[in-house]
């Protein structure tokens, strides 16, 4: 069921702001809020992105299947061909952030869904991958796409 999204425009905007002028082509983190079930409305307070792994790992990344099979056959990418390129979460780091920021939080505040930045294509190639994010113990998470 889709629900309505509230949240401060001055405060997303900061976080769109920010995403946009990054020059990173994937992220993946948490969004804060409040879900309201008698309004069937989500209140949205922040985004906070997924920070890198303890080994130094970026928690999402794209992955071009081409440019590895180009690498070890040495074959330039057709033309013609479509953009194949999907995304790669490390669900288990993404889902211990979850755990660790919802300790956190108090008063009804919690981890309501994981907000994905990445190119409209690789999100269309990458719609396993976004489902197996939020899949148990974290299947009552959204996904929001900027």
């Amino acid at each position: 069921m889709v629900k309505a999204v509230v949240g401060e425009e001055t405060r997303l905007q900061l976080a769109e702001d920010r995403l946009a002028q990054s020059a990173i082509p994937a992220q993946v983190g948490l969004v804060i809020g409040k879900l309201n079930s008698k309004l069937d409305r989500g209140f949205i307070f922040d985004l906070v992105p997924t920070p890198p792994n303890d080994a130094g790992d970026p928690p999402c990344s794209i992955i071009d299947p081409l440019k590895g099979a180009a690498d070890k056959k040495k074959v330039s990418k057709p033309k013609s061909s479509v953009d194949s390129s999907s995304l790669s979460i490390d669900k288990e780091w993404v889902a211990e952030h979850a755990r660790q920021v919802s300790r956190l939080l108090v008063g009804g505040v919690k981890v309501v869904g994981i907000y994905v930045w990445v190119g409209e294509t690789s999100f269309k190639n990458s719609t396993l991958v976004l489902c197996q994010a939020i899949t148990p113990p974290h299947d009552q998470l959204n996904i929001i796409y900027f």
